[in-house]
């Protein structure tokens, strides 16, 4: 069996009253109580001396003060998803069943019916999915702000967003709350979502600027290696690259970028590499360029190629006669 302090170590420190009781016994909790071992969080839910505090703590208490089938969501859960731009809320929200009414001091309570789809575990915090954790993050933030949280629930948690559409699709939600993420989620399936903020930055440039969208993390396969370029049009060869600051402010990351670049310049294609220093009109204008200039310039490698062949047919006609082998001989 496991010991008090066991179970505190797997739950941020926290032990439930009936946990404590069923292993120390009624008695010996009121003790640990008064001498101050064992502190109220909320009613049934106790934190042992010494545990440091922490955001995971509060939310699994929430969790604990109501017990299963409760669910840490909203704010807290997309805290806990790592959702970008979400700050830590002063008040832990949980789901509850419709049936649950009790209420919890310093804790907000919503109540609805969950599938199992519809929760996780996360930091050993039982949660609302991404999709339903997202679903409740629309009715609390603007567009800008629920596009970045779609923008790392895709990044951070390899999600599709056309998957996330469909588990929408599926969550019980308000009608506005599902337009707005409907809209969100369908507008990065077009676009597709970079595997930085400053590349999704550039993408929404792109289509607001009504360009073809491109192919996201593309690999390519240039120099005997595969590589992979943010954004790209295969077709045309074109390519873009940002280069963040964070990332690229080691030496040895900004060689490889480098070389990368020339093995891709060498096998025909057009780099363009975007800073956070580049303006939107700037930037989309060189795309456009880019864009405009490949394609001009296939199409008449296209007609080269098409003339080249006309030629070798016309010669191979002529060798044919020559040799006497055409319906004219003779």
């Amino acid at each position: 069996m496991m010991t008090l302090d066991q179970v505190a170590s797997s739950q941020y420190g926290l032990v439930t009253r009936q946990q404590a009781v069923d292993l120390l016994g009624a008695d010996e909790v009121r003790r640990e109580q008064r001498r101050g071992h064992l502190i109220t969080v909320h009613r049934g839910v106790f934190r042992c001396l010494g545990a440091p505090g922490s955001f995971r703590q509060r939310a699994l208490a929430a969790h604990l003060a109501y017990g299963p089938p409760a669910f840490v969501s909203h704010g807290a859960a997309a805290v806990l998803w790592g959702l970008d731009g979400v700050a830590l809320p002063a008040t832990i929200d949980v789901t509850v069943p419709p049936t649950r009414s009790a209420r919890r001091v310093g804790v907000r309570s919503h109540r609805r019916p969950l599938r199992d789809v519809d929760v996780a575990c996360r930091h050993l915090v039982p949660v609302t999915s991404l999709a339903v954790t997202l679903l409740d993050l629309s009715t609390m933030v603007d567009r800008a702000l629920l596009g970045r949280c779609v923008d790392e629930a895709v990044r951070r948690h390899r999600r599709d967003p056309v998957d996330l559409l469909e588990e929408v699709e599926g969550c019980p939600a308000h009608r506005p709350a599902r337009q707005a993420l409907r809209s969100v989620l369908r507008d990065r399936a077009r676009r597709g979502v970079g595997d930085s903020p400053g590349v999704d930055r550039v993408l929404g440039w792109m289509a607001a600027a009504g360009l073809p969208a491109p192919e996201c993390d593309y690999p390519v396969v240039v120099g005997g290696r595969q590589r992979f370029v943010d954004a790209a049009y295969p077709q045309l060869k074109v390519a873009i690259e940002f280069n963040g600051w964070e990332y690229h402010q080691m030496r040895s990351r900004a060689d490889e970028d480098h070389a990368r670049t020339s093995e891709l310049e060498l096998a025909g294609w057009v780099v363009l590499v975007v800073t956070a220093a580049h303006g939107e009109a700037d930037t989309i204008d060189r795309i456009r360029r880019a864009l405009e200039l490949q394609s001009e310039r296939l199409e008449s490698e296209d007609t080269r190629r098409q003339v080249i062949l006309w030629k070798e047919n016309i010669a191979i006609a002529r060798a044919s006669l020559a040799g006497g082998d055409g319906p004219l001989s003779g």
